[in-house]
């Protein structure tokens, strides 16, 4: 069974199958109510911008699946992630 469970920049844990769950669960807790994972990911990408003051996503960052998306939330320090054991 895979396992992935990260730790988001405020100390937040958050557990789930698949990156595709994690997401899910960011959308639950975002007070914006993103109409699907889409605008969720829209929506993180301006809090980072903001905040970083640099463009997320730029053209150099793959954000083409899930997985993909969540590790660059990790690489630009918005999630550590804490275990990530997936199965193929």
């Amino acid at each position: 069974m895979s396992s992935i469970t990260v730790q988001t920049h405020d100390g937040e844990v958050f557990s789930g199958e698949t990156w595709e769950s994690i997401l899910l669960q960011f959308k639950a807790m975002n007070f914006s109510e993103p109409a699907d994972l889409a605008a969720l990911m829209a929506g993180l990408s301006h809090r980072i911008e903001v905040a970083s003051g640099e463009t997320f996503p730029s053209e150099n960052v793959r954000i083409g699946t899930y997985a993909d998306y969540g590790h660059e939330l990790a690489n630009v320090g918005f999630l550590r992630i804490l275990e990530e054991d997936i199965d193929d």
